[in-house]
């Protein structure tokens, strides 16, 4: 199954009620929920949509004032519609789409999500969000999408966005991501460590490519 393919069915998998349950790696420090601004959903443009917040919490990106991190979710048409929003000070710094979840009649999707700091170096911390699907049926499919996010300036800037977990009842695929210097320069790269039961692991090198996002030549168990 395609990588890209495993993003858009995002919704038709896992959420925290998933039967494989997976710990943060040490490097992710989940961040303590916090209460969201009233005011966020108006700020998103979500007032009249019923939004809900998923998670919430306050983010210290390193070198500038504290951010108020939120992740809505809202219904729109046969699908659930996932977005960070960033607020300082009641003003909205951004909006980062994070996944559309597809709806199909007869099968109940959950969608969670949870908001955690990751160093990428000695005085900048980046923002981890990750997404969660499960579909409540017998397949019990389900899949964690991962998106980092840094500032620049006062404007978000995603930098990494991939499936970090994906699978049901007979197949299961995760990824542990940590940050160390592998090339000996200074610079923090991406390391992502991924498992498949009855197969061999594979380690996935992400260095800064244009634009400031993380990629990678190496191929990974999702493209397949």
């Amino acid at each position: 199954m395609r990588y890209g393919l495993l993003l858009a069915m995002l919704a038709a998998t896992g959420c925290a009620t998933a039967p494989i349950v997976r710990t943060q790696p040490p490097q992710v420090e989940t961040l303590p929920s916090t209460l969201p601004p009233k005011s966020v959903a108006e700020l998103v443009g979500w007032r009249d949509d019923k939004p809900l917040a998923l998670a919430s919490a306050t983010w210290e990106p390193g070198g500038s004032a504290r951010v108020q991190a939120v992740v809505l979710s809202r219904v729109a048409d046969e699908h659930k519609e996932v977005v960070l929003a960033l607020v300082r000070d009641d003003r909205l710094l951004g909006v980062v789409p994070l996944a559309t979840v597809v709806s199909a009649p007869g099968k109940r999707r959950s969608v969670g999500a949870t908001l955690a700091e990751l160093p990428l170096g000695a005085t900048s911390r980046a923002l981890r969000v990750d997404v969660r699907s499960f579909e409540e049926a017998a397949t019990q499919r389900f899949a964690v999408k991962t998106t980092i996010v840094t500032l620049a300036g006062d404007r978000p800037a995603p930098v990494l966005d991939r499936l970090v977990e994906s699978g049901d009842r007979a197949r299961d695929r995760r990824a542990d991501l940590s940050v160390r210097d592998v090339d000996g320069d200074g610079t923090p790269e991406l390391i992502i460590e991924e498992h498949e039961s009855g197969a061999a692991p594979r380690t996935l090198v992400y260095r800064r490519g244009e634009g400031g996002r993380y990629v990678t030549k190496d191929r990974s168990i999702f493209d397949e």
